[in-house]
C-alpha cells in the first residue's frame, strides 16, 4: 500500500503539464511551476552544448521527485542532484549542476557581510 504522501507526490508528478504547486522561501504557493523551472534551467545552460544538454528532462525528474511542501531551496538542491547524476551522459551537466548550486547560495546569501 503507498502512503498518502507518496500518493500525493505521484500525483504531482503524474500531473506534469498541470498546475503544480509548491512552497517557496516565501511560503507563497506558486503555480505553473514547470514554466518557472524550465525557464531558470534553460537561463543556466548559456554556453553549455544543448544537443545533449536537455532542461525538459531535469525539469521531468525533479517533477518525479517532488514531495509536498518542498521549498524552493529543496526543489533547487533536487535539480542540481539530478544534474549531477546526469553527468555520465554529458559533462555539461556537472557544470549545469554547479550553476544551480550557485544560484541557490547567491540568493540566499547577503550582499553584504559588514
Amino acid at each position: 500500500m503507498i502512503s498518502s504522501t507518496r500518493a500525493r507526490a505521484f500525483l504531482c508528478a503524474k500531473n506534469l503539464v498541470g498546475q503544480l504547486k509548491y512552497q517557496l522561501s516565501s511560503y507563497e504557493s506558486s503555480e505553473n511551476t514547470v514554466a518557472r523551472m524550465t525557464s531558470r534551467i534553460k537561463e543556466l545552460c548559456h554556453g553549455l552544448n544543448m544537443d545533449y544538454v536537455n532542461p525538459s528532462t531535469v525539469v521531468q525528474k525533479v517533477v518525479s521527485g517532488l514531495a509536498p511542501n518542498m521549498k524552493s531551496s529543496e526543489l533547487n538542491r533536487l535539480a542540481a542532484e539530478i544534474c549531477a547524476t546526469l553527468t555520465t551522459f554529458h559533462p555539461d551537466y556537472a557544470a549545469l549542476a554547479g550553476r544551480i548550486a550557485v544560484s541557490t547560495l547567491h540568493s540566499h546569501t547577503k550582499e553584504s557581510f559588514s
